[in-house]
């Protein structure tokens, strides 16, 4: 999931970025790929003491793997 992520959304950010339209953050694994490359965008550390995100699961109603997505649900709370 994270390589299609790198491959895909960050991509789009980062050019979103790279046409003055906002700013982003990006984890420290895309910028090590070169996710920059042939762009102007410059990036700068976060500096913040306690630095976190929250990660959100959203699935439908009536999709047949729910009890997968909440067995996930559980692994990533207790990580």
């Amino acid at each position: 999931a994270s390589a299609a992520m790198i491959g895909t959304s960050l991509h789009i950010l980062v050019q979103l970025v790279d046409n003055d339209l906002g700013l982003t953050m990006l984890p420290e694994m895309a910028l090590d790929a070169g996710i920059l490359a042939g762009t102007e965008v410059v990036a700068r550390p976060l500096k913040a003491p306690e630095a976190k995100r929250e990660i959100v699961l959203i699935w439908r109603k009536n999709t047949p793997r729910a009890e997968d997505f909440k067995l996930l649900a559980e692994e990533l709370r207790a990580g």
